[in-house]
């Protein structure tokens, strides 16, 4: 995390709402999309970030290190994700939702539109295999296009280890499209 993240989270906690706010704006996309993998509907993806947020804020004078802001957010994010996928299986069988708007099929004849979205939704399934690790730093870096120093400042690891997971999540991933 960038070390101006920390002073946001410090006055956050101090009680500064604007600098929540900030807090809020520099990651409220990155959440969202990171919901989108695991809960696979745009709409309960903003709502379970939108919660992620609200439960943040009020735990916040807990959190420790200002530095883990983001890791800790998104662990937050993970909860609600699931007791929202567990209570969707509770009252029907899980379906993957409307795809993003970043991939839904291009003008063109209809075959091509259809052969895309096809191959879209199998990548979809295929991402969604992956471990979340993988996920977390191919949703970042190609649905988001974060650059990998960004991704590593984000996740608060060395940019060199970002890189390599990049390589090894896309790697597992061609693995699965060719595999099925």
């Amino acid at each position: 995390m960038e070390n101006g993240d920390a002073k946001l989270v410090i006055l956050a906690q101090r009680g500064d709402r604007e600098a929540y706010r900030t807090l809020v704006g520099k990651y409220w996309r990155v959440l969202s999309a990171l919901a989108y993998q695991t809960i696979g509907d745009r709409e309960e993806a903003e709502d379970v970030a939108q919660e992620a947020f609200i439960r943040a804020f009020a735990a916040l004078p807990r959190l420790k290190d200002p530095r883990k802001f983001f890791p800790w957010l998104l662990a937050i994010m993970r909860r609600i994700s699931l007791d929202r996928i567990r209570a969707r299986r509770r009252r029907r069988t899980q379906s993957l939702g409307d795809l993003p708007e970043e991939i839904q099929p291009s003008t063109g004849s209809d075959l091509e539109a259809v052969e895309e979205r096809d191959e879209a939704i199998a990548a979809l399934r295929a991402i969604g295999r992956l471990p979340e690790r993988d996920r977390i730093v191919l949703t970042l870096r190609y649905l988001l296009e974060y650059e990998p120093h960004r991704i590593a400042e984000i996740l608060d690891e060395p940019d060199g280890t970002i890189r390599n997971r990049i390589f090894r999540a896309l790697h597992r991933l061609r693995r699965l499209l060719d595999h099925g």
